[in-house]
């Protein structure tokens, strides 16, 4: 799973480069709607790389700024015709919320992604009985085939930690994320053992949050700050809610999560001492 294979990461490239291009022709979201005949919510939806886009919209945008470059013209339409194939993820829609699938794209296309888990662990992390035990519970009114479905893909997911160019991955987990017992005492034994097995890898470090802490910045809003290959494609923070996830883009939103995940590292406790909590934990059970 690298990025050519996914369709949302080009679709958001593309996205970044027409909002740029606009905002450079000093054109206003409904002036250049007007010349798409179209309105200017779908407008902004294409420039926030929330709706599929058509090579010739590109084309008829590209026209309006002023883009006479050949090249340039051909690498945008190019994106934008790939951004409308389909990513590994979807085979999956039968049972994947429309906005979570925004965000597998985003995470197959990503680098490395620095978590913090206030209460129940990583996705990437879970193993099978975990996952399975989460999606069970009786307010998510699951059928039993769906549960199965969500868990396949959960596991599909996590081929991004051990594929040849390995996703990188920081967790910071709040101790009471080690105590909160899913799935039962075995279940729950098991899933730790499982993070002490990962945190093997050269590609995952995992840091514990702890009690004695006391107050931190955040201490109840879990999210991710996945970061890309290119210098140019900027970061994105995903805060993932019940109902649908929140994606942070602009500069200053950006910078705050940066703070953010520099003072949850400065406050948990170091890696190895994070680890012997984690075996300390699932010996008790």
């Amino acid at each position: 799973m690298a990025i050519k294979e996914s369709p949302t990461f080009r679709r958001r490239r593309v996205a970044l480069e027409l909002r740029r291009l606009r905002e450079r022709s000093n054109l206003t979201l409904e002036q250049a709607s007007r010349h798409l005949e179209c309105s200017p919510t779908k407008l902004s939806r294409m420039e926030t790389a929330r709706t599929p886009l058509h090579p010739r919209d590109v084309r008829d945008l590209l026209d309006l700024y002023g883009v006479t470059d050949e090249k340039v013209r051909e690498t945008l339409t190019d994106l934008a015709r790939d951004s409308r194939k389909k990513g590994w993820w979807q085979g999956y829609d039968d049972v994947l919320p429309a906005q979570f699938s925004i965000f597998l794209g985003l995470e197959t296309a990503a680098s490395s992604i620095e978590a913090y888990r206030s209460q129940l662990l990583y996705g990437l992390f879970q193993t099978p009985d975990y996952a399975r035990a989460l999606m069970s519970v009786d307010v998510l009114r699951l059928k039993p085939e769906e549960v199965d479905r969500r868990v396949e893909l959960r596991m599909a997911r996590q081929e991004l930690l051990t594929k040849e160019d390995p996703l990188r991955v920081w967790a910071i987990l709040d101790e009471s994320v080690l105590h909160r017992v899913v799935g039962g005492r075995e279940v729950m034994r098991a899933q730790l053992q499982h993070l002490l097995q990962l945190s093997e890898l050269p590609n995952v470090v995992i840091q514990v949050l702890p009690y004695q802490a006391g107050p931190v910045l955040i201490t109840a809003e879990s999210f991710e700050f996945l970061r890309f290959p290119e210098p140019t494609d900027s970061p994105i923070v995903y805060i993932e809610h019940s109902t649908g996830g929140l994606y942070l883009e602009r500069e200053e939103e950006i910078q705050e999560y940066r703070n953010r995940i520099d003072h949850l590292i400065a406050n948990g406790v170091g890696v190895d001492k994070s680890l012997a909590m984690i075996a300390a934990v699932m010996k008790e059970l």
